[in-house]
């Protein structure tokens, strides 16, 4: 959704007087019109208008394509008008609320004023689309200044460029040779202008949404910013002739504690300025339970919303868990010993959240019990699959993940005893090793140059008998904080076996720990299989 910025210029106009230059939402230094008054959020970057099927419009009653611009039906009806009389007139659409189904009529109106020609209506099928997005596929723009920082703000916000680009020497050389004389805007000016686009934009989307006048489904979650800054995303989801549509609504600043009233109330006031609250459906969350507390506080705030019978839970998420699930029996489990409180302040981790969650804040330092039964090859390959994270809290997601994977894999081990099949001592040691064992192998080979050079070597060696179809070359390190992390190292572990073999064969890099037995090869590619399917 965007609003008309580059109109086109028809090539015949060659040789023809300069056309004037196209209308920008941009104020030029010269114009001296006032800028609308601020309007509500944000929206996904501009997107190209598709083809319309004028026949495909055509076909269709006027329900179907209630919902089209007037400007897009009447083009399809020009089509099948041939007769020159209908120059004569200017055609116009007159929607009738009162008939069941609605109704639209066109409104003949003479051109030229002339008294004893009466406009005339008469029905006629209507279609479908969305909003018209006219922006230039072809043609030469004429030089406006407006024009020109119009496409330097939709540059930075559509390709994610700084606001000073404009003040790199080069780009200002290009632009002094392709059009001498041209002024430049300054950074200032440049996000100044994307602030304008960001409210024209905003009051487009509202308009549309307003004509639209059907239920949205709503999607949020938390984002924490490196600036660590917390923001709300607050998205949309809807449908429009059978196609699904999604845009980021807003990222709301999260400034107080994030429970589950104060994330409603902050949720609910973007939507108010949308226009949207009398028509959301369905409100998009993850499956942490806290999330529930949103969904109760909601309806406070917007009296048409059902509460827990109107939350929605994340397929993906679920997947997620699952898959969650699957992975943490070929790692070892923590065992707890003890919970001891610490003080605000002291230098310990917390497991507060950083994203929205209900619970108070809390921090706490979990005492693990080492393992007795780990021998010394187990440490030291366990020790290398940990790849660098950031120092971060767990977040409230992280924590309802963790306790859902531990409840699932208990329920799974009791369920599957009761049917008498039991994980054999020596199975679970070896799909223990699974893991530190790939993961363990990726690491030294990234991480030791002789071990990284000896790999390449392997890999560019035709006679080694790697597959042509893939273009992998590399060992996928592991990151316990990346979603399909495990997945990547088994996959490439997989693809790159035969090079794999003949570097673990090598005695001199003594790196035979890393050799798969043939029970965890089994296992370790009906893995791979269950994740990628997840």
């Amino acid at each position: 959704m965007s609003i008309p910025l580059q109109p086109l210029l028809n090539e015949t106009l060659a040789g023809r007087a300069p056309p004037s230059p196209p209308a920008s939402p941009i104020l030029s230094r010269n114009d001296q019109n006032k800028a609308p008054e601020p309007s509500p959020a944000t929206t996904e970057p501009p997107r190209k208008r598709r083809k319309v099927d004028f026949e495909s419009i055509n076909n269709k009653n006027d329900e179907e394509v209630w919902n089209l611009p007037d400007s897009e039906i009447l083009d399809a009806i020009r089509v099948k008008w041939q007769a020159d009389v209908y120059d004569h007139f200017t055609p116009s659409l007159v929607r009738d609320l009162s008939t069941t189904p609605r109704s639209i009529k066109i409104v003949l109106t003479c051109k030229f004023g002339d008294p004893r020609h009466h406009s005339s209506e008469r029905r006629h099928p209507s279609r479908a689309a969305l909003i018209p997005l006219p922006i230039a596929s072809a043609g030469t723009i004429p030089y406006s200044e407006a024009m020109h920082r119009t496409l330097i703000a939709l540059r930075c916000a559509s390709s994610k460029r700084p606001f000073n680009q404009v003040e790199d020497k080069w780009y200002r050389m290009e632009v002094a040779m392709l059009r001498p004389g041209t002024i430049v805007p300054s950074a200032d000016t440049v996000a100044r202008d994307v602030q304008r686009l960001y409210v024209l934009v905003a009051q487009e989307v509202k308009a549309y949404f307003q004509r639209r006048a059907r239920d949205v489904h709503g999607v949020v979650d938390g984002w924490t910013a490196p600036i660590a800054e917390n923001y709300l995303g607050a998205g949309i989801v809807w449908e429009d002739v059978g196609k699904i549509y999604a845009i980021v609504l807003e990222f709301i600043r999260l400034t107080d504690r994030h429970t589950g009233d104060y994330l409603a109330s902050q949720l609910a006031d973007t939507l108010i300025r949308y226009g949207l609250e009398r028509f959301l459906h369905l409100l998009m969350m993850d499956n942490a339970g806290n999330c529930n507390t949103t969904a109760v506080c909601l309806p406070k705030y917007i009296s048409t919303f059902r509460g827990t019978l109107a939350r929605g839970r994340c397929f993906t998420h679920i997947i997620q868990l699952v898959a969650k699930a699957v992975i943490s029996f070929f790692f070892k489990q923590a065992k707890r010993k003890k919970v001891v409180k610490s003080k605000k302040g002291s230098a310990k981790r917390t497991t507060a959240p950083s994203a929205p969650v209900e619970n108070d804040e809390v921090e706490e330092v979990v005492l693990w019990e080492d393992d007795p039964s780990a021998d010394a090859e187990d440490l030291a390959m366990a020790a290398e699959i940990h790849e660098p994270t950031d120092d971060a809290a767990p977040t409230g997601q992280d924590i309802h993940d963790a306790n859902v994977t531990n409840t699932i894999r208990s329920v799974a081990i009791q369920n599957m005893r009761a049917l008498g099949v039991v994980i054999s001592a020596a199975e679970e040691k070896d799909a223990l090793k699974i893991f530190p064992k790939v993961a363990g192998l990726a690491k030294k080979v990234h991480d030791s140059r002789p071990i990284h050079t000896e790999f390449a070597a392997i890999i560019n060696n035709p006679a080694t008998g790697l597959s042509t179809d893939s273009n992998t070359t590399e060992l996928a390190r592991r990151n316990a904080t990346r979603w399909g992390s495990e997945y990547q190292c088994l996959r490439t572990r997989h693809i790159l076996e035969p090079a794999v073999d003949i570097l673990i064969a090598d005695k001199n890099l003594k790196l035979s720990a890393y050799a798969f037995n043939t029970r965890q090869k089994t296992l370790a590619t009906e893995l791979e299989t269950i994740l990628e399917v997840s």
